[in-house]
């Protein structure tokens, strides 16, 4: 039982990258369900196939490990580690520089 699903993995995995490197890679549309909300109505949540999931994560590093290394440090929008709360701290940490630097 083991091995047969050990093989089905390995296969999957197997034809997922050797279609990643011929280019031949497709997404698949996600699975719409609705879910009830608070007030009766329903609103539709989509569902990710999770070998779509894992080729995003892979493509997502691989672009990172790109681009990061030229990006500015003043730039903290959708970045590892950095957010909203670093973009204040960086702005409050210049501005603290810059007001004792002027009462000397």
């Amino acid at each position: 039982m083991v091995k047969a699903i050990l093989l089905e993995v390995y296969t999957i995995n197997f034809y997922t990258i050797e279609s990643l490197r011929t280019e031949q890679f497709k997404f698949t549309p996600g699975r719409r369900i609705q879910i009830p909300k608070a007030n009766g109505g329903q609103r539709p949540l989509t569902i990710a196939n999770p070998r779509d999931k894992i080729v995003q994560e892979c493509i997502r590093m691989i672009l990172e490990a790109i681009f990061e290394p030229n990006f500015s440090d003043n730039s903290h929008g959708v970045r590892t580690g950095r957010s909203c709360h670093s973009a204040l701290k960086h702005v409050k940490s210049k501005f603290d520089s810059s007001t004792k630097n002027s009462q000397i």
